[in-house]
């Protein structure tokens, strides 16, 4: 990492448009799923890295991010990103209601973390949008491959009960009269044998291929992608962690001897003790959770979008896989009540034996058609080893080993340091006037 780079940053960290493929090595699996297979990024940040440049210029970056003040109305002032609703400009100053809708919030937030703190750990972030962006198109290519393996099975079932519902009726309105009785039963049972054939293989295939796009590709790509961001934000946590933890001792080793300075003037502005090892060493104590607490913000803001971009994709599936059902489901109801209406009033003048089977027969297979298109379309749905975890992350992120801000006990450790370097003076003052007395 060069002096000119801050800590964490990586060389195209600068543009604001992500480019995963500048950070990350992707795999890619069939069925359009990718999983991220390598981060082109040192999770380590050592101290000359943190002390690169000018002290000057480093306390200006920390004063930055620590004195930048929250917005609390985060959408005043001309709007950073376009609103939710995707509207022409003339219409939303028509229509007062659609004016009033926000910019979306992560991209305010995110716009004011980077005035704060820049290109700092922008790898980190390049990564976190990563995942996000890797999560909703890998959700996205498993909803179309469920959707199609779907329809394939409704086809599947569909174009043979067809063929024995026509059977049904032709013999139904004597249109097979010249056969024999045996050929016509022959050829129901034939029809039927390739209704339950079709059906049955074309459902095998749909839990196949369902169930091995979910274990093989889907998931291993969701928990490739987790472990190794995990990895990833876990080191560079460590590593600060560890930073902080020298700093620490920086300041206690100096607390026996204490630090020479040029003057002690009360009047002199706090700024003005800049130069001072302690002073920077503090400031340390400070911008270092900053940072991390910066990567958990981030963190949360993009598990939030990826919760919404879930819960789209499941809404979409819902809508699609009932759409299916209802169109498929049609034909078999359109046979059932024209059987039931058949037997309630014949169109024909006799009301045979053979007539009445014919209608009962389609009655049969109608009602097993739409159980079976109601059963693979809420299979499609309500399968829970098919479905998205709702927090797909928790588990393959691991934040609960993570050294997290809260871990950094900031209540207890910068107050202790001042405690210690008062009663280091106080017990020196004693010393000296034992001394002199």
């Amino acid at each position: 990492m060069s002096n000119n780079q801050n800590p964490g940053e990586t060389p195209e960290a600068g543009a604001r448009a992500f480019s995963g493929e500048a950070l990350c090595e992707f795999q890619h699996h069939e069925h359009g799923i990718r999983s991220i297979i390598k981060i082109n990024a040192i999770a380590e940040i050592k101290e000359a890295e943190l002390e690169a440049g000018t002290r000057e210029e480093r306390q200006r970056e920390i004063a930055t991010a620590l004195k930048k003040p929250i917005r609390i109305f985060p959408h005043e002032g001309p709007p950073s990103s376009d609103t939710y609703l995707p509207l022409p400009r003339w219409f939303k100053h028509r229509t007062h209601c659609m004016a009033l809708f926000p910019p979306q919030l992560d991209s305010e937030l995110i716009v004011e973390d980077d005035t704060r703190f820049g290109r700092t750990d922008n790898d980190v972030r390049q990564l976190v949008e990563a995942i996000a962006e890797l999560f909703k198109t890998n959700i996205t290519a498993y909803l179309h491959c469920k959707l199609t393996h779907l329809r394939r099975a409704m086809w599947g079932e569909q174009v043979p009960s067809l063929l024995l519902f026509a059977i049904l009726i032709g013999l139904r309105f004597k249109a097979l009269d010249r056969l024999s009785t045996i050929a016509e039963i022959g050829i129901v049972v034939i029809a039927v044998s390739i209704w339950i054939v079709s059906s049955g293989f074309w459902f095998w295939r749909y839990r196949h291929e369902i169930s091995d796009i979910y274990a093989n590709y889907y998931l291993t790509a969701l928990k490739s992608t987790g472990f190794k961001t995990s990895e990833f934000i876990s080191g560079r946590l460590n590593s600060l962690s560890n930073r902080f933890e020298e700093y620490v001792g920086k300041i206690d080793s100096l607390l026996p001897r204490g630090e020479q300075i040029d003057s002690i003037d009360p009047n002199k502005r706090d700024s003005n003790y800049k130069n001072s090892k302690v002073f920077w060493w503090t400031q340390m104590l400070m911008w270092l959770p900053a940072r991390v607490e910066r990567i958990e913000s981030l963190l949360r803001y993009k598990m939030a979008l990826m919760s919404l971009a879930h819960a789209e994709a499941d809404y979409h599936s819902f809508v699609a896989i009932r759409w299916m059902r209802f169109r498929h489901t049609l034909v078999p109801a359109t046979f059932l009540i024209q059987a039931l209406v058949a037997l309630i009033h014949p169109w024909q003048a006799t009301f045979s034996p053979f007539f009445v089977v014919m209608c009962l027969l389609q009655i049969v297979f109608a009602a097993a058609a739409i159980a079976y298109l109601a059963y693979i379309a809420l299979l499609a749905y309500y399968k829970k080893e098919w479905n998205t975890p709702k927090y797909v992350f928790k588990e393959f992120l691991d934040t609960e080993q993570w050294f997290g801000s809260q871990k950094y006990n900031l209540s207890t450790r910068i107050p202790a340091r001042v405690a210690k370097a008062f009663a280091e003076i106080d017990h020196k003052d004693k010393q000296i006037g034992k001394t002199l007395g």
